[in-house]
């Protein structure tokens, strides 16, 4: 696949590419994020892809290409809902990153249709979901080893993702997220959902560009 730029100004949705700074909690300081819409070419939500970068002090003074170095935390989480814009909890806009062919298409997604937390993911089964709103199912199945990679098939609501990204920072920085707890409704976000997607990612730097959004076939 070539690295193929599109020109920002022809895509309609402003949040497509747009880098994001958000607080975390667990005095974590800011995290940095890229979103990607797919209204323009599925039916889907937004791809939120977590910079592997974060910091204690708001970003000021450095261009928008400081970011270009950067490599991504775990896998994207599919989002729904406009991202906060007020309160504590506020995402501000830093500006665009080029985009890439692979921003374009929509993704496969891994379920495994009945999660049990605890368990390891490699007992399970798992099913690879595809297309342009996500509803046909590849007809084999697969081994967690194969899809471990891939974004989980289910939503999180961005107004409260801060709390999922804090935990993926805290798993790679070797914290304990296991009791972590807020007190926001879980008709918002369900944090021990939210645990369980996160025991199931990996980190993205050591996995391939070219199995990136893909399963691995055998």
């Amino acid at each position: 696949m070539e690295n193929t730029t599109f020109e920002l100004r022809e895509i309609i949705d402003s949040h497509h590419g747009m880098v994001w700074e958000l607080p975390m909690t667990q005095d974590l300081g800011f995290a940095y994020v890229q979103t990607i819409s797919m209204s323009s070419f599925s039916q889907l939500g937004t791809l939120v892809k977590i910079l592997n970068y974060r910091s204690n002090e708001p970003f000021k003074g450095k261009s928008i290409d400081f970011f270009k170095q950067f490599d991504f935390l775990t896998s994207p989480i599919l989002g729904i809902n406009p991202p906060s814009q007020r309160g504590d909890n506020k995402w501000k806009k830093i500006g665009y990153l080029p985009l890439l062919e692979e921003d374009l298409i929509s993704p496969e997604f891994k379920s495994e249709f009945i999660k049990i937390e605890g368990k390891n993911p490699n007992e399970f089964t798992w099913y690879v979901f595809y297309g342009i709103s996500a509803s046909n199912t590849l007809e084999e199945q697969f081994t967690y080893e194969q899809v471990k990679h891939l974004s989980f098939f289910g939503f999180t609501n961005l107004r409260f993702m801060r709390h999922r990204i804090t935990m993926e920072w805290m798993k790679y920085l070797d914290m304990n997220y296991d009791n972590y707890e807020t007190i926001d409704s879980p008709s918002y976000i369900n944090i021990e959902d939210q645990k369980y997607f996160v025991k199931c990612g990996v980190n993205y730097s050591e996995v391939d560009k070219s199995i990136r959004g893909r399963a691995i076939r055998v």
